[in-house]
Parts: C-alpha cells; structure tokens; sequence
C-alpha cells in the first residue's frame, strides 16, 4: 500500500483497505467492491473513488461509481488490476490495488447434419446445439463450409447455431464450426459429408422422319432422366465435330431445332448433365433427301431496241421439294453465268443491247438442297437510223464572230444519239483537225466574209450513222477611226499622234494609215509627224480591220509652243513621316494657249493625275516629285522638285493631379528633346486647338475619361500628335459602416449602422457579397449562417445619382466546437478502446442537438457500446440537446479486432435553435490515431494494459517532491 503525506501538519492520512468477492469469478460475472475496512485515526474518510480499468485515474468516467462498495464485471478471461482511493476530511488521500483473475475455460463444439446421404443440391441443415460453455454461454457459432480453414467469411453458411448449406456435386466436404463463449474463447471441430451422385441417361427423338434440305427439324430430348436428381443442362453436337454447344450447333435445351441445307446423312449427338455435374452423351443419324430444281423465264419487252431495258423474269421456274435460292444468268454469250460483264443475279433482272442483233441469255436456278440445272433462250435486238439536226447562232455573224452550233435537235427514234461530229472546212471529213470540236454544240469562226458550209454527222446507241448540211453567211461592218495629238517638241514642230481610240465594232483594227494635207506620211497606232512651220494641218487618219473594211477620220492639228510645268507644296516642301502633303501644278501656265492635263511621277513608282493631290512618306529621305503638263495641242513638258521628309520631333506630357475632379484646376505640361517651335493643346478632341505654351491650364465640370491631345513643332515645321486620356472623377458621396457585436456568432443576430456625408441618400446592403443587394436602410439586422470571414458591401446613393461602395471583413465564431479524443493509444487486438466525443455549445442564448457519425474501417473495428446516447445505426449516434452555453461528452467504446493503426474521424451533426429557425451544420473532428498489436507483440514491445506500471512511478516521485517541500 502507498500512502500520500498529508497536507495539512499534524493531520494523519488515512488507511485505504480493499476486498472483493468472489474470489475466482468468471467472465461477466458481477465482482462485489468493498473499501469499508479503509480506516481514518484521526478523522472520517468523507470520500471512495475508484480506478477499476487500470488506468491509474480515479473516479473518471469509465471508472464504477464512487462509493464504499462497487460492483464490476470483465467479460473475458485476464487478470485485471483494480484500485480504490480514499479521502478524509482535511484533504489527505491514500490508496490500495489489488490484481482480480477471472478463469475462462474454453467451449466445446459439437454439430450434426442431416440427411446423414445427401444428394448434389440437397439442403442440409448443420445443428450445433449440441456445443456448451462449462463456465458460461456460447455467444457466437461461425461456420466453414468451404473447406478453406477460413470462418464466416464470403462463402461460407451463415454464422448460427443452426444453418443450411448446399452442394452442387458429387463428393467429400470438410465443414468446420467455431464457438465462442462469453468470455471470448474459442473453439473449433470439423467433419466430412459425403454427397453421391450417379450419372444421367441421354435419350431424344427428331421429326420429321425424312427430312427435305432447309427443312426444320425439330430434336427433343424429354425422354433423358436422372436416377437421383434431374437434368440441369441439354447440350447438341449438330455439326457432327464432336463438340457440344459450340458456335455452328443448335442451341442448348431439352427440345431445339435445326436445318440442313443439302441432301446427305448427319450425325446429331445429344450431352445432358445433372444437378450434380455428371454428364453421358449419345448420337443418331439424320438422312436428308434433295431432287433437282426446273429453270423457266420470260423476257419483254419481246422486240427490243438498242439499250433498252430488257427485263428478264425467271419467278416460272420451281422445285419441287423446296426452294430456288439462287438465280444466275449468263447474257454475254460466254457460258459463263454471273461473271463480270452478266445481268445481276436474281429471280428478276435487266440487261440492254447497245447494237442491233441476235443474242443468247441463259438462266441457271440452285435449290436450297444446292441442286443446280440451266436453260437457254434467244433474243432479237432491232436498230432504225438517228435523224441529224443543228442550229447556228449569231444568225447573221461578222468576221471572226464566235458561231455555236446547236445539234440537240437530232433524234433517234429507238434510242440515243451517243455521237456527234462537224465538218466546218467544208472537205467532207468529219472530226478532223481543221473542223469544229466534237459535241452536241460546239464553235466556229470566220475571219472574211462570205458564204461557208457546215456539215453535221450524229451516231446513235446502235452504231448507226447519218449526215446533214448548212450554210452559214459572214458579214463586216467598217470599223470607226479617231486619234489624239500626244506631245510635241520645244519649238512645237514635232507633234506625237496616238490613234488608240480607233475600234471596230465586230473585230480589230489591223493596219493605221496618216496623211498630211493628202500625202501619206506614216504608218502605225501611233506616229510622231515634224512640221515645217507652226500653224493648223489637216491630218487625216485611215484604218483598216480584220475583215478588210476601211475608215477614215480628219483633224486639225495645231502645231505650237509647249506649256511651262510648276510644283508648289502645302504646308512646306519639309514634311514628317505619316504626314500628308498637298502637291500642286495649279500654276503651270502655256504661252499660246492652256494647260490640259497634269500627270505626276513621285520616287519610288508611285504615280497620279490631277492638277493637285497628298501623299505621304513612310521612310525619311529625300524624294524627288516630277509633273508633266500638257496643252490643248497635245504639248509636253516636266518638271522635277524634292521633298524632304524627316522624323517627327519626340514629345510627352503630363497632368497634375494623378486624380482629377470635377471644377478642379488640372496643369497640363509637356516636355521634348527635340527644339520645339510650339505646342499646342486641345483639351475636348474637337480638333481645335485651347491653348499653346509647354505648360497650360485648365478645369473640366463633369465627370468622365476626357481625350486630350497634344501637337508639338519643331524648327522645320515638321508636328507630332500625342493623345492620351485624362480620367476625371465625379465627387461621390463618402461610405462607412459598423456593426454589433463585434465578434458575432453563427446564427446571432448583427445590427450594421451605416453613415454617410450625403444628404437625402439611400444606403443599400449586400450582406453575402453576391452582388446582390439584400436590405436597405441605415441600420439593418441579419444573422449569418456561416463560420470564418463573412465580405459585407455598403453602397451609397446621393440624389443626384452619384453612388460610393465600402466592403468590410465580418468574422463569424463558431456556434459550436467539437473535439474527438482517446487517452488510449495503443491497445491489444480484442480489446477496446473509449473515444471521447466532447461538444460545447457557444452560443449564450440558444440551444443546440448534436450527433456524432463516426467514420470506421471497412473491417477491423466496431462500435461494441455508447454511453451519454445511444446508437442509432453501426456508426452513429442519437442525439443529445445541450443548453445556451453548455457542454456534453459521449464515451464510444470501439473494440479492435486485427492488428494495425486506425485513423478515426467523425462529423458532428448539429442543429441550432428550435421550430422553424432550426438549422442544419455539419464539421468534420479528428483524427484520433489507436494502434492494436496482437497480444505477441503487446508482450514484446511492452505494450501495458490498464494497470499500475506508470502511475505508481508518479505517486512515487509526487511523495518524493512532497516529502523535500516538508523538510
């Protein structure tokens, strides 16, 4: 016995004293505690605490009562240590434990079955009533009737004092029983079941007797029997292969059906196994009997033409002892039936001739039995001649016109017309090289006039052919002559004509004569003709076509000086790249008369005509611009200026401030690295320019993204634009919010209070930051749902429409907190340990029920017991209520069957409040982490049960420090 020293001086501890009856108990029988004989010298013992599942803590929950006496029990066979710790009335304590073994001899198992002979599939019934428990009860029968040495697993009989169990054949079974008492030990026996099972007789008939080909036969095998059981399976070989049920044979069954497509003798077997797995097989012959089939057939139309469609029908022939199911023809005259160039096969066919003619078509018929027998017939085939037509068009056609000829006209009137040739050479011969292309239409073209020949030959389907002729008239038309005066030289002498313009309106014009006051100076579209003197000459122009037609046409053509070309430049001959240039010939002028035309060339191929145009340049450099002018005599002359581009000049500016707002002053400075003749501003994009100088200012009145622009020059005149866009922000109304509690939990209610330094304004609530607004007003009350950070928005609107946002952080507590413990962490298998759920509810004004849902292993583990509820399935518990700010516990005990290390988590299901405002939560708690060890290892490793080891040692060590302090 270890004793604590007092606490208070001078005071006597007590003397604990401890029995028990009986002294030898069994499994689950009640153990009388009795600490009566504990003693106090000088004083009364006020308190008995009890330690009685070894653990060394007293008076905890899965300890018995506190009292004098207790009463216990241990539902399996060990030695357990059990302690009692009593106080008196000034605090002093003292203890004593004694070591209880409880006896467990282990049960005797003992079955019976019956029928003692069963039969495969028989039911036999398994009794094991005959087992017993000297010290106590059987409280579990696990059965092995798979001979695996494995109990109560997937394919044995169920667990029971009786069950049933069948097999499927003939045999020897080992069946086992296990029993365990109620102390946990177990016990097992086994025995072996004969199961006989003779073989089955194979019997079956077939009808018809005498079989045609195709013919269904119809096999019947109800006369089989089994002696001690019955037939479970009708197996035929019907393809005589000597295999049963495979792919090509009629299938299983006591009465089956199958056909066979020739005549001859078949063999048919018949396999029927029992309930019991034994098989017997036998055969019969089958004679099939087949006569040949007789070929007819009729063919229309019965005078056929070239290609028509010639249908041939053999639906006359027969046979007679069952059916044609082949038609085959042969209808090119080779003997050969259903080859490549026949008719298709078919009781109906078609086929065409493409020639007058005699020919052979033959029909060959195979019945289902495969009997083949052939005939013949001759038919005659006629061809009258096509009939040849054709039209032309233009009607009236000019030299080198393109004339369609149209042959669609032609007929045939037996068939088809499958070839059409010309003759446009007028020699006789058709579809040589000189003629018109093969066609129904096709085209031609002549390049004279007069009168031409066309000849049409068209072939029909049948190889027969026929001629026919036309004339075709060519006419020409005089083609139109006119020219232009193109240049002339500096004096005015040489004068460029250009006869371009001439055309003839149904061909070409293929030769240019000129004329100077009627003699015949030169030849071509276009000439250059020199003057004696300046003055008017008549110059006459003659063309000629492709027909050979003439024209002629007469002009005046002054012969005088050139004009003077001139290039001005707007803004200035030195221009940026990008930017336009205004190039002008406005002042070019011509001595004796007037500018006509302007025509300008510019570096780099580019060309226009106009008297001004723009341009710009991509590349800086220098690009030389050429004009020519011409005068209203035709006269040329050019002139040739450079254009300077150059790179724009670099530019920036800025603002300040960074955020302008309305009616606010904004300063506006611009900077460049470049020597910079002006800046100039436009503050609204209207483009016009507000104000110059590097640094300006200037105050917008409303609110909005204004685009301001910026155009720097530099010394040459040459600009840069930068634009860029200036945010100005409308005065909004100011936002802010509070709120009470400040740290509110689940379900409690929050009162928000708003502010804002708009009058007249609406203040709307977001309380979920959905977007969507939920209440309006400057003091609203909601109540969230949800642990953790909740995002609230506030948003203001002023009356003119101006709207301010605010959003704040709102963290919510929890309603309720849960823990899930063990003070066991490692356990031997068999053994259970307690898991303590722990729920408190944190709200000051609600009440709460809670459940816990334990997640267990597959296998392994059970819940074997609950205290503080009850179970409500094999993982959950009922629930239990807990008052506004009340906290509960439940012990589960959970036994550990096999060895290893086990996770455990559960979710506590709870409810606040009460009624209509009751809502649903769920959290996940754990894991809690308990190692079983089979009982082996446990001594190994040192594993201690509950028991004295440990907290002995702190008592010790507690007397110890004790004792020092007393001193």
């Amino acid at each position: 016995m270890v004793s604590f020293v007092p606490v208070a001086l001078g005071a006597s501890p007590p003397s604990a004293s401890l029995s028990y009856s009986p002294t030898t108990p069994n499994p689950d029988e009640t153990v009388t505690l009795d600490a009566s004989g504990s003693t106090d010298s000088d004083g009364d013992i006020v308190e008995y605490e009890w330690d009685t599942d070894g653990d060394g803590y007293y008076g905890d929950y899965d300890d018995a009562s506190d009292g004098q006496t207790a009463r216990i029990s241990f539902d399996e066979g060990g030695t357990y240590t059990v302690g009692v710790r009593v106080s008196d009335s000034e605090g002093n304590t003292d203890t004593e434990r004694v070591r209880i073994t409880v006896d467990n001899p282990a049960p005797d198992p003992s079955f019976t079955f019956s029928p003692s002979t069963p039969n495969p599939d028989d039911t036999i019934t398994l009794d094991a009533s005959g087992s017993s428990d000297a010290d106590g009860s059987i409280v579990k029968y696990e059965w092995d009737t798979d001979g695996d040495g494995y109990y109560d697993d997937y394919d044995d009989a169920p667990s029971g004092q009786t069950t049933q169990v069948s097999f499927g054949e003939g045999g020897t079974y080992t069946v086992g029983l296990r029993v365990t008492d109620n102390g946990g030990k177990s016990r097992e026996i086994t025995k072996r079941i004969t199961v006989d099972n003779p073989a089955p007789e194979p019997s079956f008939t077939f009808s018809p007797s005498t079989p045609n080909p195709d013919d269904t036969i119809t096999l019947d095998a109800s006369d089989s029997s089994d002696s001690d059981g019955r037939i479970v399976e009708y197996e035929w070989d019907t393809d005589g292969d000597g295999y049963y049920d495979d792919y090509d044979d009629a299938p299983s069954g006591q009465t089956t059906q199958v056909s066979f497509g020739e005549g001859g003798t078949y063999t048919v077997g018949l396999r029927v196994t029992d309930n019991g797995g034994k098989s017997r097989e036998i055969t019969k012959r089958i004679t099939v009997d087949n006569p040949a089939p007789e070929p007819s057939f009729t063919f229309s139309p019965s005078t056929p033409n070239p290609d028509d469609t010639i249908t041939l029908d053999a639906s006359g022939s027969s046979d007679s002892d069952g059916s044609i199911v082949e038609y085959e023809w042969d209808t090119d005259g080779d003997g050969y039936y259903d080859d490549y160039d026949d008719a298709p096969s078919g009781q109906t066919t078609q086929v065409s001739f493409g020639e007058g003619g005699t020919y052979t078509v033959g029909l060959r018929v195979t019945d289902n039995g495969g009997k083949s027998r052939e005939i013949t017939k001759r038919i005659t085939v006629e061809n009258p001649p096509p009939e040849p037509a054709f039209t032309f068009s233009p009607s009236t056609p000019n030299p080198d016109d393109t004339i369609t000829l149209d042959a669609s006209s032609s007929s045939d009137p037996d068939g088809s017309i499958v070839e059409y040739e010309w003759d446009t050479d007028g020699d006789g011969n058709y579809g040589d090289y000189d003629d018109a292309a093969d066609g129904q239409t096709t085209q031609v073209s002549f390049d004279e006039e007069g009168t031409y020949t066309v000849g049409l030959r068209v072939t029909d389907n049948g190889d027969v052919e026929r001629t026919t002729t036309r004339q075709i008239t060519v006419e020409n038309p005089a083609p139109n002559a006119s020219f232009v005066v193109a240049e002339s030289d500096s004096e005015g002498l040489s004068v460029a004509l250009d006869a371009a313009s001439s055309s003839d309106p149904d061909g070409s014009i293929v030769e240019y004569d000129w004329y100077v006051e009627g003699a015949r100076e030169a030849t071509g579209s276009s000439v250059t003709l020199d003057f004696p003197r300046k003055g008017a000459y008549e110059v006459r122009l003659t063309v000629t076509d492709n027909g050979g037609k003439t024209a002629s046409v007469t002009r005046t053509v002054g012969v005088s000086e050139p004009p003077t070309p001139r290039i001005t430049f707007e803004p200035g001959q030195t221009v940026g790249t990008g930017q336009e240039i205004r190039l002008s010939g406005t002042e070019s002028s011509d001595p004796d008369g007037r500018v006509s035309a302007y025509r300008w060339a510019i570096g780099g191929g580019d060309t226009a005509q106009g008297s001004e145009i723009t341009r710009s340049f991509r590349r800086p450099g220098e690009y030389d611009v050429t004009l020519t002018v011409r005068d209203e005599t035709g006269q040329e002359r050019s002139a040739t200026r450079t254009v300077v581009v150059r790179e724009p000049p670099t530019a920036s500016w800025q603002f300040s401030p960074d955020d302008p707002i309305d009616e606010e002053t904004i300063t506006f400075t611009a900077s460049s690295e470049d020597d910079i003749e002006t800046f100039r501003w436009d503050f609204d994009g209207d483009g016009e320019f507000d104000a110059t100088g590097p640094e300006v200012e200037h105050a917008y009145s409303d609110g909005e993204t204004k685009d301001v622009t910026l155009v720097a020059v530099d010394q040459f005149g040459v600009a840069t634009r930068v634009e860029k866009q200036v945010p100005v922000e409308e005065v909004k109304p100011s936002a802010s919010f509070e709120w009470r509690p400040d740290k509110p939990r689940s379900g409690q209610d929050v009162v928000l209070t708003g502010s804002t330094d708009a009058d007249d304004a609406t203040i709307e609530w977001d309380f979920d930051n959905d977007g969507e607004f939920d209440a309006s007003g400057e003091r609203v009350t909601t109540a969230f749902d949800e642990n953790g950070k909740q995002v609230v928005v506030m948003r203001v609107t002023g009356p003119n429409g101006d709207t301010a946002e605010t959003s704040r952080v709102v963290t919510i507590q929890q309603s309720a907190s849960f823990e899930l413990t063990s003070e066991q962490r490692t356990i031997t298998t068999g053994d259970e340990a307690v898991i303590r759920f722990t729920a408190s509810n944190e709200l000051a004004d609600v009440p709460i029920r809670v459940r816990l849902d334990i997640d267990l292993p597959g296998s392994g583990a059970g819940i074997s017991g609950v205290s503080g509820a009850e179970l409500a399935s094999s993982s959950a518990t009922t629930f239990v209520d807990i008052e506004p700010g009340g906290e509960d516990s439940l012990n589960l005990r959970v036994q550990f069957n096999s060895p290893g290390e086990y996770n455990l988590t559960g979710t506590a299901v709870y409810y606040i409040g009460t009624g209509e405002n009751e809502s649903r939560r769920t959290t996940t708690i754990g894991p809690v982490r308990v190692t079983a060890v089979s009982p082996d290892a446990a001594v190994q490793t040192g594993v201690v049960s509950p028991g004295f080891g440990v907290g002995t040692g702190l008592i010790a060590l507690l007397l110890s420090l004790l004792l020092l302090r007393r001193d």
